[in-house]
C-alpha cells in the first residue's frame, strides 16, 4: 500500500528526509509525501473493486482506456514517440484524484509524522497532447479544485491555447507564453511546482513562461487529466510529492 523511505538512509526526493510513498488506489485513504500514478494496466479503470480507482475516491467521466507505449531501447532516458498512459480522446473524458493535496492536514501530518515541514507541492508527469489546435484551458493536466473541463477550476494546469502550451491558475486563464514551446503532438516530461508563493511550470526540465501568483482558497486540490472539447491527450506515469 505504502512504503516509508529515508529514515533508514534511503534517499527520497527531499534527500534523506523520511518519506511515505502511496500508490494510486490509496491516494484517498493514506497520507503520504509521495503519490504515484502508473497507468499501464487497464484494470484500474475497468476491473471490479477494490482495484478500481473509482472505488477509491477517483472521479472519471467518459469511456477511458489505456494506450500502449511505442517500444524503444533498454532503460532509455528519452520519452517514447507514443506515450503509454490513460487516453482522453473524446470530449468530456476526464479523471480526477481525490481532493488530497495542499491542505493544512497534509502540512501537519508531514510535519508531525515525518519531522520536516513541506513548502512545495510538485506534480511531475509524462503527458502527450494528441490534438492541441484549439484554445482550451479546460483540456490538459494539473491540479484542480473541481472538474478540469471547467476552466476556472484549474489551480495549476498545463493546457494549449491553440498556438502555445501554457500554464494557468484558477485566478486567470493563460498567462505567460511558453517561449519556443509551440504546440506539438510529442510526448513531454511536465512539471508543476506549487509554492511557497508562486506556481512555476516546466516542460522537459525547462521553466516555461513566468511564475504566477499562487491562488488562494483552492486547497485541498486534486490531480487530474482530461479533454474538454477538441484538445485530446494522454496522461502517463505521474509523481505528486511534497518537498
Amino acid at each position: 500500500m505504502f512504503v516509508v523511505t529515508g529514515s533508514s538512509g534511503i534517499s527520497g526526493k527531499a534527500g534523506s528526509k523520511p518519506r511515505v510513498h502511496v500508490r494510486a488506489q490509496d491516494w484517498g485513504n493514506f497520507p503520504g509525501t509521495d503519490y504515484w500514478f502508473d497507468p499501464t494496466n487497464v484494470d484500474i479503470i475497468t476491473a471490479s473493486a477494490p482495484g478500481l480507482l473509482s472505488a477509491q475516491g477517483w472521479v472519471g467521466n467518459g469511456t477511458l482506456d489505456i494506450v500502449a507505449s511505442s517500444q524503444g531501447n533498454f532503460l532509455a532516458t528519452t520519452v517514447p514517440t507514443t506515450l503509454a498512459g490513460l487516453r482522453f480522446n473524446a470530449a468530456g473524458e476526464t479523471l480526477r484524484s481525490p481532493l488530497r493535496f495542499g491542505s493544512v492536514d497534509a502540512y501537519r501530518w508531514i510535519r508531525d509524522q515525518m519531522g520536516w515541514a513541506p513548502t512545495k507541492l510538485v506534480a511531475e508527469f509524462y503527458g502527450q497532447f494528441t490534438a492541441a489546435a484549439a484554445n482550451e484551458p479546460g483540456s490538459g493536466f494539473g491540479f484542480v479544485k473541481g472538474a478540469l473541463t471547467t476552466a476556472t477550476n484549474g489551480v495549476a494546469v498545463i493546457a494549449s491555447d491553440g498556438t502555445n502550451f501554457r500554464g494557468k491558475t484558477s485566478a486567470t486563464d493563460f498567462t505567460g507564453a511558453m517561449t519556443g514551446a509551440a504546440v506539438d503532438t510529442a510526448a513531454h516530461l511536465w512539471r508543476i511546482q506549487v509554492g511557497p508563493s508562486v506556481v512555476t511550470f516546466y516542460m522537459d526540465n525547462v521553466a516555461i513562461g513566468t511564475s504566477m501568483a499562487l491562488p488562494t482558497g483552492c486547497f485541498p486540490c486534486a490531480f487530474a487529466g482530461g479533454a474538454a472539447t477538441a484538445n485530446f491527450n494522454v496522461l502517463g506515469p505521474a509523481h505528486v510529492y511534497y518537498d
